[in-house]
């Protein structure tokens, strides 16, 4: 199992891959590793860690990427999985959700406390609203469970991510590769069932 993490302290990412064999911890440049797994016109892709160049070894058939590693221990920990308090949501519906809420809310610099989508978790259910001051949108999510009672407000950046991730699943889904052994079917397969938002530190 590969597990994938990324950060820009404000938004945080993990993912895990099923592979063969494994490489020890290391941090490496996320723009350089992609350029070099994109150059890779094999198949199936091979990652080791070589010792004495301290880099990461990408075989791309005939020719060897080498992609130099950084420090562990310089770099921020992130989480294996949501801690604290959360909410399980359909992947689509919070999809749709955002897109809208998306489309509505506030852009301007001068307008920053409201350029977010706010989501209200009561227990009656999840409500993801926005506002640009003149227009109000106010999404129900239905289907939505958890044990987080509150408000939070989730940044737009966070919104077209999540958009994407989702979009992104459903295409990897719909196709076979030599990490992913679905095989690929006529109709395309529908986005995972659920997605997960939730507010750490509870």
């Amino acid at each position: 199992m590969l597990r994938l993490s990324a950060t820009d302290m404000d938004i945080s990412v993990s993912m895990t891959i099923n592979c063969d064999g494994e490489v020890c911890p290391c941090v490496v440049d996320a723009r350089e590793l992609t350029r070099r797994i994109n150059a890779n016109k094999n198949p199936t892709c091979s990652m080791r860690y070589d010792d004495e160049r301290g880099a990461i070894v990408v075989n791309g058939g005939r020719v060897e990427h080498f992609v130099h590693t950084m420090a562990v221990e310089e770099f921020p920990v992130v989480p294996n999985r949501p801690r604290g308090l959360s909410i399980q949501i359909p992947a689509v519906t919070l999809q749709n959700a955002l897109k809208t809420c998306n489309s509505i809310a506030a852009r301007e610099p001068s307008r920053y406390a409201i350029n977010g989508i706010l989501l209200e978790s009561t227990a009656c259910g999840h409500l993801p609203v926005a506002t640009d001051g003149r227009r109000m949108a106010v999404v129900e999510a239905n289907g939505s469970t958890g044990n987080f009672l509150g408000s939070v407000v989730l940044p737009l950046r966070f919104a077209s991510l999540v958009a994407k991730f989702i979009d992104a699943s459903a295409r990897m889904m719909s196709t076979s590769s030599s990490m992913r052994t679905r095989p690929r079917t006529a109709k395309s397969p529908s986005p995972p069932p659920y997605s997960y938002a939730a507010q750490t530190g509870c």
